[in-house]
C-alpha cells in the first residue's frame, strides 16, 4: 500500500511539476484556399521545428525559414527564384543584420534589435558602390546620414536626432567641391547658409528663419533648391524592408539605379 501511494504521488509529480513531454517530429502542410501548397516543414508539439519553406499559389519558393528554437533564420526570394533578403527573427521580431539583394548582388544592408532599425543602414548600387548611409536608434534616424556619387565622391552630409534632419548639412559637387552648408533644426533650414560656385568659392549667404528665408523677396539660389530636391530624393530611396513581402515591386523601383 505504501509503495502504491508513492507510486501515485511520483507520477503527479511528474504531471504538475515536469510538464516537458518529448513529442515526434511530423511533417506538415498548409494549404492556399484555391488547394495550392502555401507552405510544409517539420513541426514538434504544434511548432515548427527546423526548415518550413512557404510557397506562392503558383509553386515559386517565397521564404526559407529554419527554426531554431526562439530563433528563426529567413531567406525570401522573388516569384523568379531570385532571394531578396535575409536575416534572424528572435521570437518573431527582427534581430541582427539583415540583407537585401538585387540580381544576386548586395543592395543594402539594416541592422535590428528588437525589431526596430538600430545601428546603420547601408545603401548600394548596382555596381555594388555605397550610395548611402544612414544610422539609426530605436526605430527613428539618429546620426550621421551620406549621400554618395557613382564615382565615390560624398554627395551630401547630415545629421539627424530623434528622426528629424538636425546640425550642419553639406553638399558636394562630383568633385569634392563645396557647395552648400548651413543648419537644419527640427527638419527646417535655420541660422546662416553658404552657397558657393563650382571653384568652391563663396558666392552668396542667406538667413533663414524655421525654413523661411529672411528676404522672402529675393530669389532662391538654385544651388538651395537642388539641396532641396536631393534631400527628398534621398529620402525617397527605397528600403527593401517595406517590400519583404512584395520584394517584386521593390525590383521595380530600384531598377536603373
Amino acid at each position: 500500500m505504501i509503495i502504491r501511494n508513492t507510486l501515485y504521488l511520483f507520477v503527479v509529480f511528474l504531471a504538475f511539476f515536469c510538464p516537458h513531454h518529448s513529442f515526434a517530429q511530423e511533417l506538415k502542410q498548409g494549404f492556399y484556399a484555391s488547394g495550392k501548397l502555401r507552405y510544409e516543414g517539420n513541426f514538434v508539439g504544434g511548432k515548427p521545428d527546423g526548415m518550413v519553406i512557404h510557397y506562392y499559389e503558383d509553386g515559386a519558393i517565397k521564404a526559407k525559414m529554419n527554426h531554431l528554437g526562439d530563433t528563426v533564420e529567413a531567406v525570401l526570394y522573388s516569384r523568379s527564384g531570385e532571394y531578396t533578403s535575409s536575416g534572424k527573427y528572435f521570437r518573431k521580431a527582427k534581430c541582427g543584420k539583415w540583407f537585401y539583394y538585387k540580381n544576386r548582388g548586395i543592395v543594402g544592408t539594416d541592422e535590428y534589435q528588437n525589431n526596430r532599425l538600430e545601428g546603420e543602414s547601408v545603401r548600394y548600387s548596382n555596381d555594388k558602390r555605397v550610395i548611402e548611409r544612414k544610422c539609426w536608434k530605436g526605430g527613428k534616424a539618429n546620426g550621421g546620414w551620406e549621400l554618395y556619387y557613382e564615382n565615390g565622391q560624398k554627395r551630401l552630409q547630415a545629421f539627424y536626432a530623434e528622426g528629424k534632419l538636425n546640425g550642419e548639412i553639406q553638399s558636394f559637387s562630383r568633385d569634392g567641391v563645396l557647395r552648400t552648408k548651413g543648419m537644419y533644426k527640427n527638419n527646417l533650414k535655420e541660422g546662416e547658409w553658404e552657397f558657393y560656385d563650382e571653384t568652391g568659392t563663396l558666392v552668396l549667404k542667406r538667413i533663414y528663419h524655421q525654413g523661411v528665408l529672411e528676404n522672402a523677396e529675393e530669389e532662391e539660389l538654385k544651388q538651395s533648391r537642388e539641396l532641396d530636391t536631393l534631400l527628398n530624393t534621398g529620402k525617397r530611396i527605397p528600403d527593401p524592408e517595406i517590400f519583404a513581402d512584395d520584394p517584386e515591386t521593390y525590383m521595380r523601383l530600384t531598377d536603373g539605379q
